[in-house]
């Protein structure tokens, strides 16, 4: 190799690294930046592991209807039912969405996941969709915008 050729790729390597040593801390802004849009296909936690870790935390009622992040649900050790799910959504990635449904009682949230509608608080609960009264359905990015404040509250 000429010098020349040396030297221009050692100048576009070291662009390369200020451009991303520059453009990171922009990226870590947001609680989820590993798993923005979710992990990639085929990387993301396992159904089962992840439903295990999520049902491991107790309940905990709260007054009104505030969202945690992932790390808030870690550090407090818990959450009421819309945090369980978006700390389940967050292990599974993309692919879910929050579903809110009616019943008896009054209204919940669970994790609809390959057509599957799951009760994050307990392990291998399934409900079946039919006779689900669906009354509204959130993808992962607006359920994670919501839960973060849109990344402003900290990272995992």
């Amino acid at each position: 190799m000429t010098k020349k050729l040396v030297v221009y790729m050692a100048l576009t390597f070291l662009l390369l690294a200020f451009a991303f040593f520059l453009l990171m801390p922009l990226a870590s802004c947001t609680p989820y930046y590993n798993n923005l849009q979710g992990y990639a296909e085929g990387q993301h936690m396992a159904l089962a592991e992840a439903w295990l870790k999520t049902s491991s935390f107790p309940y905990i009622d709260e007054d009104g209807e505030y969202w945690k992040s992932p790390i808030e649900f870690e550090r407090d050790g818990g959450g009421d039912c819309e945090d369980f799910c978006v700390y389940l959504m967050y292990q599974l990635g993309n692919r879910s969405e929050l579903v809110m449904i009616r019943y008896e009682m009054g209204y919940h949230a669970v994790v609809r996941w390959e057509g599957r509608y799951l009760e994050p608080q307990v392990y291998g609960l399934e409900y079946p969709a039919r006779g689900l009264k669906i009354i509204n359905a959130m993808s992962y990015g607006d359920v994670m915008d919501k839960a973060t404040h849109g990344g402003s509250k900290g990272e995992l």
